[in-house]
């Protein structure tokens, strides 16, 4: 949401407020960190990551946003098909360490409140 200042001729003009775009990137950040976790997690889940070149490189890529939690939860499922728990942790404290970034963020650049 833009905010709307005096520029140095006495007219209002709108600027991006710093706020929104620090929040708008740490989302984007986050939901592309999701969706490649979610599609390590799915492409796992259907044993689709050995037999193509995409799953490599997918796994590759996840591998280090994945590796710290590895050996919190066995995974589950049967022979050549698994439910990597790590990927669901890694989705779920990666969300939560996005959140805390905004509300760290907000109260940084919070407007003081006047005193009374």
């Amino acid at each position: 949401m833009p905010v709307k200042i005096l520029n140095p001729r006495g007219r209002l003009e709108a600027r991006p407020d710093k706020v929104a775009q620090i929040t708008q990137m740490v989302w984007m950040v986050v939901g592309f960190l999701e969706g490649i976790l979610a599609t390590r997690l799915l492409l796992q889940a259907l044993d689709g990551t050995e037999t193509s070149g995409f799953g490599e490189m997918l796994l590759a890529l996840t591998r280090p946003f994945v590796t710290p939690f590895l050996r919190i939860f066995p995974n589950a499922g049967a022979d050549a098909s698994q439910l990597e728990t790590a990927s669901m942790v890694a989705m779920v404290v990666y969300l939560i360490a996005g959140v805390c970034v905004i509300k760290l963020v907000r109260r940084l650049y919070a407007e003081p409140r006047p005193t009374s």
